[in-house]
């Protein structure tokens, strides 16, 4: 057990910041206000938030009980992770009352296949946030910035879309922002976030309460046993989701991306026929100490008491089932797939977008290249600090993660050193 004076600087809040949080604790341990995590309760504040009623015959009750039953039972949240989750999870099931409103409004939508989806899906840390944000830059693009993902429904018309959102929809994205950038300042070495940037799509499948979405939060049941879950009302919702998002919209094709897909690739094939999956790979040594630190930054916030080798365990017992099963996968759908190799990206991320876009059969001209050059040029100019990540917190070393994935460095071809 790890507390939380003993996380490397770089992954806590400022003093100002902490001594806030502290305070906020504080006066959450003795009045317990706002930090409820009852089932019942959190689905009749969701129906006041929203004033809808109808939950359908297909709402992921048992999944949701589990993510709950994982924060009440073992994850030693503090107030301010009590407190956040709770706004969390009702912000869920407020997005999955929507969806149900909409799918009964407009039930002919969803006789409309997902407009040509690609769908970045590699594991966490591989290249794919610079993979997604240079496909987005083509010009025929439909992607997700944050001010649309938290909340989906109803989708934003036309007009919304050209104005970067409505002002209640930018406002909650800034206030988001700048909650993040306060109380996580790494977040910005790591992952930065913008309410006009592109975001993971896992926002869509999370009213199913089946998402990578509540990593911020130390729910080691719930991680352990995400890969079990069945995946099926995760992807419904995800693809119900797009079809009702698309339909007043430009653009011929949407360009998303999760690393949470890479756990569940099977339900991916399945819950979107049409699309086009990137799996993007990087050497385990690299990918795993990144991925904790980044967890840490959010959990030492949510939790007085962070076990990072629980921690370490679950996310690396879950992503080596998962390559096992994507090497499985790839035997079985042969041309699903397109394999990017994260020194592959790097060495020629253009060559790799051109790679991507062929396969699709998307539009690659002249026009295209121009725009995704000029999104690379952007970037290198405003490129970030390195993030650090030491390794020997986490309870492995550089060797042991390579011989733990060596069937899939070798059948994919990961450069390692």
């Amino acid at each position: 057990m790890t507390h939380p004076s003993l996380v490397f600087q770089h992954e806590r809040p400022d003093a100002l910041t902490r001594t806030v949080l502290g305070l906020s604790n504080g006066f959450g341990r003795l009045s317990g206000i706002g930090s409820g995590l009852d089932t019942a309760e959190l689905r009749r504040a969701a129906e006041q938030k929203t004033g809808l009623s109808d939950w359908g015959d297909d709402f992921a009750q048992e999944t949701f009980e589990k993510l709950v039953a994982s924060a009440l039972g073992d994850a030693r949240l503090n107030f301010v992770g009590r407190f956040s989750l709770r706004k969390a999870i009702i912000g869920q099931l407020s997005n999955w009352l929507r969806l149900v409103d909409q799918r009964t409004r407009f039930p002919e939508l969803l006789n409309q296949p997902v407009r040509n989806p690609i769908i970045v899906a590699g594991p966490p840390r591989t290249g794919t946030t610079l993979l997604h944000h240079l496909l987005c830059s083509h010009p025929d693009a439909i992607f997700l910035p944050m001010w649309w993902a938290m909340r989906p429904l109803p989708a934003p018309s036309a007009s919304e879309w050209d104005d970067h959102g409505s002002a209640e929809r930018r406002a909650m994205a800034e206030r988001a922002c700048g909650l993040m950038n306060r109380v996580i300042p790494s977040m910005k070495h790591i992952h930065d976030y913008h309410p006009d940037y592109p975001v993971e799509c896992s926002y869509l499948s999370a009213p199913a309460f089946h998402s990578n979405q509540f990593g911020a939060w130390p729910l080691y049941t719930y991680f352990e046993q995400l890969g079990g879950f069945d995946a099926g009302p995760g992807y419904a919702c995800y693809r119900q989701h797009l079809q009702l998002m698309q339909a007043h919209l430009p653009g011929d094709h949407w360009v998303l991306k999760s690393p949470g897909h890479f756990v569940t690739l099977g339900g991916l094939v399945e819950g979107v026929p049409n699309a086009t999956i990137v799996v993007t790979h990087r050497d385990p040594a690299r990918v795993f100490p990144s991925l904790n630190s980044m967890l840490a930054a959010h959990q030492v916030v949510t939790s007085d008491e962070l076990d990072f080798q629980r921690m370490s365990d679950a996310v690396v017992g879950l992503f080596h089932q998962a390559a096992t099963q994507y090497l499985e996968l790839r035997e079985q759908h042969p041309g699903r797939f397109v394999d990017v190799r994260f020194h592959e990206l790097m060495a020629d991320p253009l060559g790799t977008a051109e790679r991507i876009y062929r396969s699709a059969g998307a539009r690659w001209d002249d026009e295209v290249q121009s725009t995704l050059q000029a999104f690379l040029d952007r970037r290198v100019e405003e490129s970030q600090h390195a993030h650090p990540y030491p390794s020997s917190q986490y309870g492995f070393t550089p060797e042991s993660l390579r011989e733990r994935f060596a069937a899939y460095i070798d059948a994919v071809g990961i450069q390692v050193p």
